[in-house]
């Protein structure tokens, strides 16, 4: 059986080192935070200007000023900090995010991500997606294996404009866990019920088993 999004968040949570800055993206990387146990430090950052945000808990009240670079509304733990936009970018810019999770349209065997608009023919802005993307340190994909409507998007090449090259280091998807070294990518784990021709089946690209 396929994980379900919040599975694919627990499972990311669950890998993050005690310690990190991590810059969090749209989509299902949002649901990262609220996996995080309360006894592991780890810094969540938002490009509009924040350090230490935290999921907003079941019985919080949203503060209309407090809100991430998607418009959630969130908390900020104790200690947490609040500055201007230009700073936070020149965090990610420097190498200063130890962690970047976001979603991804398509993923090529390079390690290429294409994630912010499907067709050239579309009107849209990158905004601060190819920032993240190519300034921090490791880079995650919290994604779906496949389309709605089955088509690929773990590719040999992306055929949408791309965000940034040869950058992702890890796919988690509702499938399997993904690592790549070079253009080699090797299953780390596979969802319950899941095989590796089934796996593979999915992903254009061949795939090394789970030690």
């Amino acid at each position: 059986m396929a994980w379900t999004r919040n599975e694919i968040a627990a499972r990311i949570a669950a890998d993050i080192p005690k310690g990190w800055v991590v810059n969090i993206g749209v989509g299902m990387p949002t649901l990262v935070p609220g996996f995080i146990p309360d006894d592991r430090e780890v810094l969540f950052q938002s490009e509009n200007g924040i350090l230490g945000m935290v999921a907003l808990g079941p019985k919080e009240s949203p503060d209309p000023e407090l809100i991430d670079a998607g418009k959630r509304p969130i908390a900020v733990r104790p200690g947490g900090s609040f500055f201007e936009s230009s700073l936070s970018f020149s965090m990610i810019r420097g190498g200063h995010i130890d962690l970047g999770i976001v979603g991804a349209l398509q993923i090529s065997r390079a390690g290429d991500i294409a994630n912010w608009r499907t067709d050239e023919k579309m009107i849209g802005g990158i905004g601060g997606a190819a920032d993240v993307c190519s300034g921090v340190k490791n880079l995650w994909v919290a994604m779906l294996h496949v389309t709605d409507t089955g088509e690929l998007k773990l590719l040999d090449r992306c055929s949408y404009p791309l965000t940034a090259a040869a950058v992702v280091d890890r796919v988690y998807s509702d499938l399997a866990v993904l690592e790549r070294s070079d253009d080699q990518w090797q299953v780390v784990s596979l969802a319950p019920g899941v095989s590796l021709a089934q796996a593979s089946g999915a992903t254009g690209f061949p795939i090394k088993g789970p030690d």
